[in-house]
């Protein structure tokens, strides 16, 4: 599989993606995500996805949308070294929902800024490192 999940701490899960992904794998991890947050008692998720391996990704819109229909929809998506199309898709995604969308240089400071985001949604007072 070309994606590595891992639930960082509570609400943050890292997605390691490298190679090539499918859209198949992607689905398959929304329902990865959806169970852990069920079994977590979590009602909202972040994802740092992280893109420095990645080779391709998968630009089969009828599959995406119907992937994304069976899954959670993040509160925020942070990205680490997407490729250019992915910030597209980003943007157009952050102007047409109420998903965050942003990206990094590094992981450290994507998770860094979930930490802050769920501080701000959870109405504790933080210091945001920006």
């Amino acid at each position: 599989m070309a994606i590595q999940l891992t639930r960082i701490e509570d609400h943050i899960y890292l997605l390691v993606l490298s190679g090539s992904t499918t859209i198949d794998e992607i689905a398959s991890l929304g329902s990865e995500i959806t169970r852990l947050n069920d079994e977590h008692g979590e009602d909202y998720y972040i994802e740092v996805v992280d893109m420095s391996e990645l080779h391709t990704i998968p630009f089969d819109l009828r599959g995406l949308r119907s992937s994304l229909a069976k899954t959670r929809v993040p509160y925020a998506a942070l990205l680490v070294h997407p490729p250019y199309l992915a910030t597209m898709a980003a943007n157009i995604l952050g102007k047409v929902t109420n998903l965050i969308t942003e990206w990094y240089d590094t992981r450290e400071a994507a998770i860094e800024r979930a930490r802050v985001l769920i501080a701000e949604k959870e109405g504790v007072k933080s210091k945001d490192p920006r």
